[in-house]
């Protein structure tokens, strides 16, 4: 089990929901099944990268977020923003969100992992790779009417 929370569905330019965060690292952080990396609990985001939450800055807002437990959490997000900036961030590893499918009909090729690969080499970080062979969305406006229900 592994904690992921989507950026898209959550405010976090402001410190309202920062209790919410801490309630959810509390409850699963250090449950049993919680997967490891290195000996500390894996959590990933999906964006993520302009959360402030009410701090200044990303790296002050996931800091504020993770507070007492951030030495026991392995932060491994899948960030939206320009690659190239991904040394700046105080994360363990870069989640490729993006190469999990091919876009438009191109087929899935090992161009986007090499180029994470290489960025992330430099700045001593690490590469996750991601796999989905099956996608669904419970975003109301990706979701028609009718057709596969409402989530």
């Amino acid at each position: 089990m592994m904690l992921s929370f989507d950026i898209a569905e959550f405010n976090c330019g402001d410190t309202s929901r920062i209790g919410l965060f801490q309630q959810y690292l509390k409850d699963y952080l250090y449950h049993p099944a919680a997967a490891k990396v290195n000996g500390k609990s894996a959590v990933t985001t999906f964006m993520g990268q302009d959360c402030s939450f009410g701090q200044g800055s990303s790296n002050n807002g996931w800091a504020t977020v993770f507070g007492a437990n951030a030495g026991n959490i392995y932060y491994m997000p899948a960030y939206t923003s320009d690659p190239r900036g991904l040394g700046a961030f105080n994360i363990q590893a870069e989640v490729n969100w993006g190469s999990a499918w091919p876009e438009g009909g191109n087929d899935i090729n090992l161009d986007r992992e090499n180029y994470f690969i290489g960025l992330l080499s430099q700045t001593g970080k690490k590469y996750v790779p991601t796999i989905s062979p099956l996608f669904a969305s419970h975003m109301s406006y990706k979701v028609r009417s009718g057709h596969f229900g409402r989530w």
